[in-house]
């Protein structure tokens, strides 16, 4: 097979011939060889380490590889799925692992990477399909890329749409039993471990209670500051305001000036309240337009509608 060339392109074939085919070279019935380098079940280990040395967010397979070789591995195996061969799915926890299942055929070759789990653990998984007659049933339901399993493709397409909500709905329940394992299992919550202590013991008990002893005798004497205030910048009301109040109360227990009488000297109303004063002049009071702040209210005294006005002791 002829391509042009590009750059590294040796490392990128190896990498993706990785990807789709680690469970066929790992229990080596496939054998891969991209120029000097070939690709074998002795050989696969290093090839990983080598070309997933980074971080890479659409290859899996180092992860999938630690699946099949881990001791810690979970094995569930279903002898005859839906009365159609054996199919099987190993699972593996991990906090750096990314909840992703790579979904395999007889044939050793990945089809898809099967996501989307509600779980708070961290994990990786590999299912496959042994049985024969299962097999040919996905076979006809995959496009020419080989990179899905689409049930209206398949010649039975309700059978196969059947069998493959069975197929996940088998996947997620197995998931879901991992958090069921009597077990603790760490569960790395991004950004809370800061805040938690690295050396909690593991005590039935749980951890025993310190007690702080404090020697400090306590001290003689306490240095108290005062600290004065800035002055309010609430409103503040003069004695000024009340005094229109109060010359009303007075007019009111006082003697009403006459027209022509002389200033009132009593302890009601004041001289200010009569008519002329003694040199024949109108009291200053009366004589033009005087304003008297009340309060917050301001009131105009003008023409008094009144022909005898209460409030200045005369007519207007």
């Amino acid at each position: 097979m002829g391509f042009h060339p590009f750059e590294d392109w040796e490392a990128k074939i190896i990498k993706t011939v990785i990807e789709s085919f680690f469970v066929a070279i790992h229990y080596g019935t496939l054998i891969v060889k991209v120029g000097k380098t070939t690709l074998n079940k002795t050989s696969l280990p290093d090839q990983i380490k080598k070309h997933y040395a980074e971080p890479d967010p659409v290859f899996f397979a180092d992860a999938y590889y630690k699946v099949l070789t881990s001791d810690d591995t979970e094995h569930f195996v279903e002898p005859d799925f839906e009365g159609m061969g054996k199919v099987t799915l190993s699972i593996l926890e991990n906090k750096d692992f990314r909840n992703r299942v790579a979904m395999f055929r007889r044939s050793g070759m990945k089809i898809y990477d099967k996501g989307h789990f509600h779980t708070p653990l961290r994990f990786a998984g590999v299912f496959a399909v042994e049985g024969y007659q299962l097999d040919a049933l996905l076979r006809t339901t995959e496009p020419p890329s080989h990179s899905a399993w689409e049930p209206e493709r398949g010649t039975e397409p309700a059978t196969s749409k059947q069998i493959l909500k069975k197929i996940n709905s088998w996947v997620n329940e197995k998931v879901r039993d991992l958090r069921s394992h009597e077990d603790i299992t760490e569960v790395d919550a991004e950004g809370v471990s800061q805040f938690l202590p690295d050396d909690i013991e593991d005590d039935v008990h749980g951890t025993p209670q310190q007690i702080e002893t404090i020697n400090e005798e306590p001290a003689e004497t306490i240095e108290i500051r005062f600290r004065s205030s800035p002055p309010s910048s609430a409103p503040v009301h003069e004695p000024g305001d009340r005094a229109v109040d109060q010359s009303e109360e007075d007019d009111a227990d006082g003697t009403e000036g006459g027209p022509d009488g002389p200033t009132n000297d009593s302890t009601g109303g004041s001289g200010n309240g009569g008519g002329n004063n003694a040199d024949g002049t109108r009291n200053q009071s009366q004589a033009g337009k005087e304003k008297i702040e009340h309060s917050n209210k301001r009131v105009d005294i003008g023409k008094c509608p009144d022909l005898l006005c209460r409030s200045c002791g005369g007519p207007v």
